[in-house]
């Protein structure tokens, strides 16, 4: 199997795994290759991003992103977000829409939502750490219970 290959067929696993451990109606995934695209870190970079019915953010994630300001070394790509950015980035691209303004404290239903920004605190190495081993052992259970999956195991 190349590596591109194995790529995509663990986006895939991730994919259903994201919609059925944050109980999401949908999801978008994102690869960003380049600033342009809004890649924050220079390196293959894709977010899997579950969506609700209820209190859809929708495009606005795009604005975050633009708004995000990693700390690249590498001045070249640097200098190209910086430039992108500059001439208005993303919203720049596209044709002004009417965003609905909802509230952003309001969270969709379900156990395992992230909370708004304005909400989200700092963590330790330990708490991401126990994060970490609870996906893990969700993720896990979840290949362990699908037969189709059986080439994860």
């Amino acid at each position: 199997m190349t590596e591109s290959q194995d790529y995509f067929k663990t986006l895939q696993l991730i994919h259903r795994f994201i919609k059925w451990q944050y109980k999401a109606d949908s999801v978008n995934i994102a690869i960003q290759d380049g600033p342009e695209a809004g890649q924050s870190v220079p390196h293959l970079h894709t977010h899997v991003i579950p969506r609700y019915k209820m209190n859809n953010v929708g495009d606005l994630i795009y604005d975050k992103l633009d708004r995000w300001d990693g700390s690249s070394t590498l001045a070249n790509w640097q200098a190209r977000r910086d430039e992108y950015l500059g001439v208005g980035g993303r919203q720049a691209r596209k044709d002004k829409a009417t965003h609905t303004s909802g509230d952003e404290s309001e969270s969709p239903q379900g156990p395992k939502v992230l909370k708004p920004d304005s909400q989200r605190e700092e963590r330790t190495l330990d708490e991401m750490k126990k994060e970490v081993q609870g996906l893990q052992s969700a993720l896990e259970g979840f290949v362990a219970a699908r037969p189709d999956l059986s080439q994860w195991q």
